[in-house]
C-alpha cells in the first residue's frame, strides 16, 4: 500500500475523463487487496457523509425524491484520510470511495436485476462554504456522472 499509488489515484480522480478507468484503477490496486482492508476500519457514516452518498445515488439513478436508504459496510483508512464502501439501494448495488483531504469521490452503481444497463459512474466533490455572520458552514456537492 503506497502513498505513491494514493495520489495517482487522486490526479487520476481529477484529470480522467474516464469515471471507469479511475474506479478499475482503484480496484486494481485497492479494492480487493487484503493489506488494503487490515489499515483500516469499520465505521457508521455520519449524517453529512450519508447525504453526500445518497446525493451522488440520487443523481447516478435519476432518483427524484429526496429520501434514499442505504445499506451496506463503511470502511474507513485513516492513513489515506478516505473512506470506502459498498451499499445497496433498492435492486442496485455499488461501491464508492471518497478523500476527505481533497473532498472527491467516485461512486459506481450496477443493478443485477435489470433496472439500467452496464454500471454507472457518478465522480462527487464536497465542499463546505462559511456561512456569513454565523459560526458554521454548509455543505455544496457538485457532481459529475459519466
Amino acid at each position: 500500500m503506497t502513498t505513491e499509488k494514493i495520489n495517482t489515484l487522486k490526479q487520476e480522480m481529477v484529470t480522467n475523463k474516464s469515471f471507469e478507468k479511475v474506479f478499475a484503477y482503484f480496484l486494481d490496486h485497492f479494492g480487493d487487496k487484503k493489506e488494503f482492508h487490515e489499515i483500516g476500519e469499520d465505521f457508521s457514516p455520519d449524517k453529512a457523509t450519508q447525504n453526500m452518498l445518497a446525493q451522488a445515488l440520487r443523481s447516478v439513478l435519476e432518483i427524484k425524491k429526496d429520501w434514499v436508504q442505504l445499506e451496506g459496510f463503511f470502511y474507513k483508512i485513516d492513513r489515506f484520510d478516505m473512506i470506502h464502501g459498498s451499499f445497496k439501494c433498492g435492486g442496485v448495488v455499488g461501491s464508492f470511495f471518497f478523500f476527505h483531504d481533497t473532498g472527491i469521490g467516485l461512486l459506481s452503481a450496477f443493478s443485477p436485476s435489470g433496472g439500467f444497463k452496464g454500471v454507472k459512474f457518478a465522480r462527487f466533490t464536497r465542499t463546505n462554504i462559511p456561512l456569513r455572520g454565523k459560526d458554521g458552514f454548509a455543505e455544496s456537492f457538485e457532481i459529475n456522472l459519466n
